[in-house]
């Protein structure tokens, strides 16, 4: 029978799900082999529980249908070309905000394949925008002056 492990957010929230779901995460796998108490919650404490539950979404259905990217190698555009559909429609689904913390969290709790789905959805966001539109999607403040964004203009005019 398989066991079952509780995470916690770092607003207290409390999540359940199986080992097998569970060691998708390399962190969340490596604190399960620290852990004195294999009741003991493990806690994740840069990460909030409304995004925590998604993330625990993610990795139960990545843990019931474990085939849908069978050659994974973080890093290899030619691998990963392609997210599969519902990997596109989980991270279309989320709000800007959000996206970014899944992304925030699937880093800190080392799960390669929601980095790679996550950073993927946002890159596809910013093509087609301008640098400005980029700069609001990605809350970046403009740091050049006038006098440098002119000389950055004549440096790369065509």
């Amino acid at each position: 029978m398989a066991q079952n492990v509780i995470l916690k957010s770092s607003d207290g929230k409390l999540f359940t799900l199986t080992e097998e779901a569970a060691k998708q995460s390399k962190q969340v796998e490596n604190m399960m082999k620290e852990r004195a108490n294999a009741e003991e919650a493990i806690p994740l404490l840069k990460v909030e529980g409304t995004v925590l539950e998604k993330v625990v979404e993610w990795l139960n259905f990545h843990n019931e249908h474990p085939l849908m990217y069978p050659d994974f190698v973080i890093g290899d555009r030619d691998k990963n070309a392609d997210l599969h559909p519902w990997d596109v429609k989980f991270c279309e689904s989320l709000e800007k905000d959000m996206l970014f913390e899944m992304l925030k969290a699937a880093t800190f709790m080392n799960i390669d394949m929601l980095v790679e789905a996550t950073a993927k959805t946002i890159a596809k966001n910013l093509v087609g925008k301008t640098v400005e539109q980029m700069r609001a999607y990605l809350n970046e403040e403009n740091d050049y002056t006038p006098e440098e964004i002119e000389e950055l203009k004549k440096k790369y005019a065509d």
